[in-house]
């Protein structure tokens, strides 16, 4: 099964998006806070939107590949708002939650 999405920014760009458990160790070991924050809610729940969108850029970070500069998580939070709720719900979703094939 491919645990990889991809994700259109606003400007253009597409990023990779994951949730695949040995990518969120090393989440865990690069951005422990991160991990935490993003782990609580997959595991809880969301409480607003920017908690789905805090866990989008964990899988944003989970999915980069090492070496290359990683965007700080305000640049994304802009570079994603031009997304409407229900697509950013429904990529958690599919996140969290993979349709197998």
């Amino acid at each position: 099964m491919n645990t990889y999405s991809e994700l259109e920014l606003s400007n253009g760009q597409k990023v990779k998006l994951t949730l695949n458990l040995k990518r969120l160790l090393v989440l865990k070991s690069n951005h422990l806070d991160l991990y935490r924050e993003a782990n609580k809610i997959i595991t809880r729940g969301a409480e607003d939107i920017f908690d789905m969108v805090k866990v989008l850029y964990a899988a944003y970070l989970c999915a980069l590949d090492s070496g290359v500069e990683e965007m700080n998580y305000d640049t994304f939070l802009d570079l994603v708002s031009n997304l409407g709720f229900g697509e950013i719900t429904e990529k958690v979703g599919d996140l969290v939650q993979p349709k197998k094939k």
